[in-house]
């Protein structure tokens, strides 16, 4: 499509889009006004419908009130015969109300203006669901068990000057008498709009009036119930578009001196009747914008042609020089800027005679780079493919580490067969770990000892794990092979043992490497765990109360500032607890509340820790389990697993609580 029809397209796209939208916003707005006018109508008319309705309702309800404080009626000790000739009287003065009733409790009946169902009692149903303490005065619509009509009643409850309760006095107004207020209102107000219909609904969805339904309809269910649903999630007093009709809706508004019976008056208005003036008026803009439009397509012709016919000129020749004649001449001597554009277009041609030579030189030059560039990436992708073969060989060694570490470590059962509860959380921060644990059972001068170890070596991944098969292997020759079962010398020769195969104990290595340990030694027959602790603490928990044995602020190995103060005298003393069943003990490294994160990224801290073991203390261990690694994972968040993790929580030896389960029997005995 060449530039003159693009011209003459946009100016009648121009022309069109202007019109339409000139056109569609007048009869938009008159529209508006209308429905703005009929709106402001029909709310003037509900108010003063709803209005006259309510202050009917309400002169009763005040009659009510004047009922209850009656001093015949409020007296307990009036007779029945007093009250009926009071009613009597009443309902002289105010015809409006068909009958007038006085109850007892129990809703016995003992006086009626019409003598109906004198000494009976009213069923529990209607009105007597509604009134109570809360509500003693009311209004409700609903069949009479006495009239057998349908009725407005209207009920109090009666007190006497004590304020206990006298008795329910219960006034009627037949329902004609509301059909023939909606009817006079609806003529006065509404008539004047042909083919408007009004119904009236109360709260719940119940029609109390129409003047387009029977009267077989009236307080049934409202049949537009959809509608009614539709119109209470949209704003009052405005019109609503609702299949082939208008809507509009106002509700019963609430006062100071009356709430009202919440019931909803609804206009509806055929849509040809309440559009038919916008019709006749888009009708008559139609006829105006005619010739308007016609001017306007002939406008648009002449401009597209006198615009378009330099430019498909240009086009040409540069159509021509885009197939390579930079020689073509330029017939443009216009002085406006199609004129500048043509001898900007001479100007471009001969600057790109030019450049198309200096790209051809550029062009053997990058030729040359390209090659050099093609040795230097084969070279490179050479050395990556190395990399990743060495790097795969690496990982696949760990792999293997990994099992190898693994498989020192002592096995559940083992374990589980001597702890009568216990739970374990290990958890390295890379594939292999320094944090071990370490279980074993000894037979020594027919005695068997069970010794358990946690331990931290110094560092994490491959050194870490280095450092924890030294460990294993030191606690099998010491305990396992050369029996030792104190706790305080396995730790110290232990020591002796890392610092001759690290070769610490040269003045001038500054070797860090070493470990925190700790060791427990349960010895058959007896009800105490013997322990020597080096860095782990341990910590025992008996009744909710925490007590800490922190041990020596010493490390096994290393030659750090710490440790070249306290190995001048390197001493480690063993203690001794009383089992009892009761106690729980946790030993665990320093990864658990190092751990970062939180709403600052700060440690977890050994403050934290203390309190979450406290508070779930009571709980079976593996329950405990849980609960730990759960405030674990959501301290950590998105932070990285900051060191290796070990934890080992246990309760008394299966073994130790028989031992003392037989104590208590022999104690037991004795005092008998």
């Amino acid at each position: 499509m060449n530039i003159y029809f693009k011209l003459l397209l946009f100016g009648l796209s121009l022309v069109l889009g202007t019109s339409g939208a000139l056109y569609i916003f007048i009869t938009h707005q008159t529209q508006k006004s209308l429905e703005q006018q009929a709106a402001d109508k029909l709310s003037v008319q509900s108010v003063y419908m709803l209005n006259s309705i309510d202050r009917f309702i309400f002169e009763r309800l005040k009659d009510i009130d004047l009922l209850k404080a009656d001093p015949i009626l409020s007296d307990p000790n009036s007779s029945a015969t007093t009250i009926q000739q009071r009613l009597m009287r009443i309902q002289a003065q105010n015809p409006t109300y068909v009958s007038l009733s006085f109850f007892r409790k129990g809703r016995l009946r003992i006086a009626d203006t019409e003598n109906k169902d004198i000494n009976k009692v009213h069923s529990l149903s209607k009105y007597w669901l509604k009134i109570n303490a809360d509500t003693p005065k009311i209004m409700d619509i609903s069949r009479s068990e006495s009239l057998g009509k349908v009725v407005m009643h209207f009920v109090a409850e009666v007190y006497d000057e004590q304020d206990e309760y006298v008795g329910t006095v219960v006034s009627r107004v037949l329902i004609d008498w509301l059909y023939e207020a909606f009817n006079e209102i609806t003529e006065k107000y509404a008539g004047v709009e042909t083919n408007v219909a009004v119904d009236i609904v109360d709260s719940k969805g119940v029609l109390l009036y129409s003047n387009q339904f029977e009267k077989s309809k009236f307080f049934t269910p409202y049949e537009e119930s959809p509608l009614l649903n539709v119109l209470k999630r949209k704003p009052p007093n405005t019109f609503h578009d609702y299949g082939n009709n208008l809507y509009f809706y106002s509700k019963e508004q609430k006062n100071q001196d009356f709430i009202g019976q919440e019931w909803t008056l609804i206009f509806s208005i055929p849509k040809e009747v309440a559009y038919a003036s916008i019709r006749d008026v888009e009708q008559r803009i139609l006829w105006v914008f005619i010739p308007i439009f016609l001017i306007a397509i002939l406008i648009a012709l002449l401009f597209a042609y006198f615009i378009s016919r330099p430019i498909m000129r240009l086009s040409r020749v540069a159509a021509r020089i885009g197939e390579g004649d930079l020689d073509v001449k330029i017939p443009i001597n216009y002085s406006d800027e199609i004129g500048k554009l043509g001898k900007t277009l001479r100007i471009m041609a001969a600057k790109l005679k030019g450049k198309i030579k200096e790209q051809e030189i550029l062009n053997q030059q990058l030729s040359q780079s390209n090659q050099k560039l093609a040795l230097k990436y084969e070279k490179i992708n050479t050395q990556k493919n190395e990399i990743d073969k060495k790097n795969k060989a690496i990982m696949s060694s760990i792999q293997y580490a990994k099992r190898i570490q693994r498989s020192l470590l002592p096995e559940d059962n083992f374990i589980n067969s001597f702890f009568a509860e216990y739970f374990l959380l290990y958890k390295p921060r890379d594939i292999v770990g320094g944090d071990f644990y370490w279980f074993d059972k000894i037979t020594k001068n027919n005695v068997n000892y069970w010794v358990l170890a946690i331990a931290d070596c110094t560092g994490h991944g491959v050194p870490g794990g280095f450092m924890s098969m030294l460990g294993n292997n030191l606690l099998t020759t010491i305990v396992s092979i050369e029996e030792k079962t104190d706790p305080a010398e396995i730790l110290t020769l232990m020591n002796a043992d890392i610092k001759k195969i690290l070769h610490q104990e040269n003045q001038n290595n500054n070797s860090q490497d070493g470990m925190e340990i700790a060791i427990c030694v349960f010895q058959e027959g007896s009800n105490t765990v013997s322990f020597c602790n080096a860095g782990i603490p341990l910590y025992h928990i008996k009744n909710g109360v925490l007590s800490i044995h922190k041990g020596a602020r010493l490390s096994i190995g290393g030659v750090g500032r710490l440790n070249q103060k306290h190995n001048r005298s390197f001493e480690l003393h063993s203690q001794t607890l009383t089992l009892e069943k009761e106690d729980t003990f946790y030993l665990f490294s320093d990864g658990y509340k190092d751990q970062f994160g939180g709403k600052d990224g700060r440690t977890f801290s050994s403050k934290r820790l203390k309190q979450l073991l406290i508070e779930n203390s009571r709980l079976p261990l593996e329950a405990q389990k849980q609960k730990i690694y759960q405030a674990w994972q959501n301290w950590q968040g998105n932070l990285k697993q900051t060191d290796d993790i070990l934890m080992f929580g246990f309760k008394p030896p299966i073994k130790i609580q028989k031992k003392q389960e037989e104590i208590h029997k022999k104690r037991t005995k004795m005092t008998v």
